[in-house]
């Protein structure tokens, strides 16, 4: 070990855009510090090139679709299947602690309309059901948990 160097790291704090953040890993920060960039540069973009009627027209259509995706056991039943895989109904549930099965039922069909989770069904006895991520689904979890870190972050 270097003199000077303990074996506990260091917590480490930096700033986004004037928000705080506590114990955030280099790779993490410097997705934030990416994420922030590009959102700024964009903002200032969309700001000068286009009138706002449009974009806020588009932004309440996009925003009425992703109503799904933000209600009730969406996020979580997306961040079980990201890290665990491929699951079966009954493995779901018993990770959801709290939901019924007919909200289950109804959130997995939901996620299937919106293309991020896939579900296969096996013709056996007894028969069963698997559900995963699609791509999309992954894209999707991969892009709002940031997020939701910043969300977390901002309320500490």
């Amino acid at each position: 070990m270097a003199a000077g160097v303990s074996g506990v790291e260091e917590a480490r704090t930096f700033s986004v855009n004037g928000v705080g953040f506590r114990n955030v890993s280099p790779p993490l920060q410097q997705q934030l510090e990416t994420i922030a960039t590009i959102n700024q540069q964009l903002s200032e973009e969309h700001r000068l090139g286009l009138p706002a009627a449009p974009v806020v027209g588009r932004l309440r259509e996009v925003l009425g679709s992703a109503r799904v995706l933000f209600q009730d056991w969406t996020l979580e039943i997306c961040y079980i299947l990201e890290h665990e895989g491929t699951l079966r109904y009954g493995q779901l549930r018993k990770r959801l602690v709290g939901i019924s099965t007919r909200t289950l039922a109804a959130k997995l069909a939901q996620l299937q309309q919106q293309g991020l989770v896939a579900r296969r069904i096996f013709r056996e006895i007894p028969p069963h059901v698997e559900y995963a991520l699609t791509e999309r689904g992954r894209r999707f979890t991969q892009s709002v948990f940031p997020v939701v870190l910043l969300l977390n972050q901002t309320q500490a």
